[in-house]
């Protein structure tokens, strides 16, 4: 059998019609689908438009005439399907390589890519441990190390049980583009922010206020530290508003009684310009039990409608001076 164009055309259409053909090109979604319909769709042109020709040496081992003698139709169509498998195959490894690379890429552009290496190696390790119980107790902890880089990933840096998180409030504070900063102290001790870390703290506000940051406090206080039938809060705690006040931060003041009605006003939390938010936990003795850095823009929107919202509460505290 010589290998014609007609003869080649023929054996063309009775595997798939020119409809069918064209229906499926339509149809594909995947490189190596174009690829297959595509060399299906080139043999038949080019045999009705040249006659005889010479098969690609990249193709000829499935379109040998003395094969195609030999196995026939249905054996063209089975070798015609491991080719798209093996296209198949080969396009999802390019793929998978692809996007390894692309995330060593974006981790290296972050300065995450020997910490992602590093996890991977331990993950690893840990897998390769032979007793079960080290891979039972492995597997609990990571569960929980999932959890917090869930956190991580949504925007939401944690600090637990620590007065760690003061470093990184003071490095965010110094890098605002928006140079505005927002807090809300729920003040429940004569003695808040009097520890060694929360007057460093302070100082750093005063600082900022020097160069021109605008800086707004709230203080919601209780009726210890602010008596019903006093116009101004309690002397163990006026000094320390007058010296904000004098300091240039704008010094407010809130009854707790008055947010009764509003109990998720009562916090203490923070906005930093237009780029995240703070919330602090703490125990009766002023002590930070918790403390969520979050750069998700929704929970900055909400932070600011509780701003505002507390705002028609407050009463400003160099008006209570005058």
């Amino acid at each position: 059998m010589h290998w014609k164009s007609a003869a080649i055309v023929a054996y063309l259409r009775d595997v798939f019609d020119c409809h069918a053909v064209f229906c499926s090109l339509g149809r594909c979604v995947s490189a190596s689908h174009i690829v297959g319909v595509g060399v299906l769709v080139f043999v038949v042109a080019r045999a009705e438009a040249t006659g005889p020709f010479q098969v690609s040496p990249v193709v000829e081992p499935f379109f040998h005439p003395s094969l195609l003698d030999r196995i026939g139709c249905a054996g063209a169509i089975v070798l015609f399907a491991v080719l798209l498998y093996r296209m198949r195959v080969f396009e999802r490894r390019v793929l998978a390589a692809l996007e390894s690379l692309y995330v060593s890429f974006a981790l290296a552009d972050r300065g995450l890519l020997s910490v992602y290496r590093r996890m991977a190696r331990a993950i690893m390790d840990i897998g390769a441990q032979s007793d079960p119980l080290v891979c039972e107790l492995a597997s609990l902890r990571l569960a929980i190390i999932a959890d917090e880089m869930e956190e991580l990933g949504r925007g939401s840096v944690v600090f637990s049980g620590t007065e760690t998180w003061r470093a990184a409030y003071q490095k965010l504070l110094l890098t605002l583009k928006v140079r505005s900063y927002l807090s809300v102290a729920w003040v429940r001790t004569s003695d808040y922010w009097d520890d060694v870390p929360g007057r460093q703290s302070l100082q750093l506000n005063f600082d900022l206020a020097d160069r021109g940051f605008r800086i707004e406090r709230v203080h919601i206080l209780p009726a210890h530290l602010w008596p019903l039938d006093e116009r101004l809060p309690a002397p163990a705690i006026l000094a320390w508003l007058q010296e904000q006040h004098v300091r240039h931060i704008i010094v407010s003041v809130v009854r707790e009684q008055d947010l009764t009605k509003e109990p998720d006003l009562l916090g203490d939390f923070a906005i930093y310009g237009d780029q995240a938010t703070g919330m602090q936990e703490l125990d009766q003795q002023s002590r930070t039990q918790r403390f969520v850095l979050s750069f998700d823009r929704e929970n900055h929107r909400q932070a600011m409608a509780r701003w505002e919202r507390l705002g028609l509460y407050a009463s400003s505290f160099a008006d209570l001076t005058e």
